[in-house]
């Protein structure tokens, strides 16, 4: 009897040593996994980062890799870039995600301190050499679309003006280089006004140039001119000084400004890229090449938004990915 009553004691023994054994691995499991697999950093050219910072923090969680994100002041960008990009390199960043605002700039700083991680062009397409990875959306196909949106609607014989900042058109030449080619299609005429690269004095410029011109469409493929367009063309109508559709408004970029002027119908319509996706799977293309897996360069969707399409069932995930 004693010796069935000490088996089963020393089952009982057994037993919770196993437990405990069992408990303390998923622990110690359990702590590795809080730790993230890799650094990264996000390098942007501008401050509008709302749908791309969603991204990139979905794919941190999916992928249990830490971001840390950048934002970049409207002074000096390419100069505050680069200084960023030294300082990701000297910090031992496992990979570096980067919207460049001057690729040859943001090449001379990867080669001047030897950098061996990965480096992921956001935004941004490349050929020369594929010296370094990019995921992008065919910016050309944008500016053709936006175009082809703006002639359907009956603009065949318009004066167009196309806004632009000095310092962002280069990044922005594709998109031109569509829409333009599509343009003279048609008989519209278009020209090129430069405007400040100092927000303040955008919204005088801009009203002045109205004023002072006949216009029957205003483009422009910056997110932060479009919405001071947008706010012109509001508060003129507001003060009864224009009619609502005495100029029409077009433009590129994913704010919630600029989907709040679509719904209003003070922007007739926006090309709107995947900012979600190009975020997440900018860091999923990072992970890949920190593991060694192939990596295929990929262009991201893009959407012509407007008043009627913004709530579509295929517009409302690629505007609210983040909604539930």
């Amino acid at each position: 009897m004693k010796l069935k009553r000490r088996n089963i004691l020393f089952l009982i023994f057994f037993i919770l040593i196993i437990f405990f054994i069992i408990i303390v691995f998923k622990y110690l499991n359990t702590e590795d996994d809080k730790n993230p697999i890799y650094k990264m950093a996000y390098i942007s050219k501008d401050d509008n980062l709302t749908f791309i910072s969603e991204g990139i923090n979905q794919a941190s969680k999916d992928m249990n890799v830490e971001v840390e994100i950048y934002r970049i002041t409207k002074e000096n960008k390419i100069e505050e870039q680069n200084k960023l990009l030294e300082k990701c390199i000297n910090d031992d960043i496992d990979a570096i995600i980067i919207s460049p605002v001057d690729y040859e700039k943001i090449l001379e700083a990867i080669n001047k301190h030897n950098y061996s991680g990965p480096v992921i062009l956001m935004d941004f397409k490349i050929d020369l050499k594929k010296k370094l990875s990019y995921i992008s959306c065919n910016d050309y196909d944008i500016g053709k679309s936006l175009a082809e949106e703006i002639i359907q609607r009956g603009n065949t014989s318009e004066n167009f003006v196309i806004l632009e900042n000095e310092e962002e058109f280069e990044t922005l030449e594709e998109i031109n280089k569509g829409f333009i080619e599509e343009v003279n299609n048609t008989k519209n005429k278009y020209k090129y006004v430069k405007i400040s690269e100092d927000e303040n004095k955008q919204y005088s410029e801009i009203l002045k140039y109205i004023e002072a011109n006949k216009v029957d469409v205003i483009v422009s493929f910056d997110s932060e001119i479009l919405e001071c367009i947008a706010k012109i063309k509001k508060d003129l109508y507001m003060e009864n000084k224009r009619d609502n559709s005495d100029f029409e408004v077009y433009g590129v970029g994913l704010t919630n400004k600029i989907l709040s002027y679509v719904e209003e119908n003070i922007i007739d319509a926006v090309a709107v890229k995947n900012e979600f996706n190009l975020g997440y799977l900018s860091v999923k293309m990072a992970v890949n090449k920190l593991k060694n897996n192939k990596v295929k360069e990929k262009d991201i969707d893009f959407s012509i938004v407007n008043k009627r399409n913004m709530y579509s069932e295929r517009n409302e995930k690629l505007l609210f990915p983040f909604v539930k």
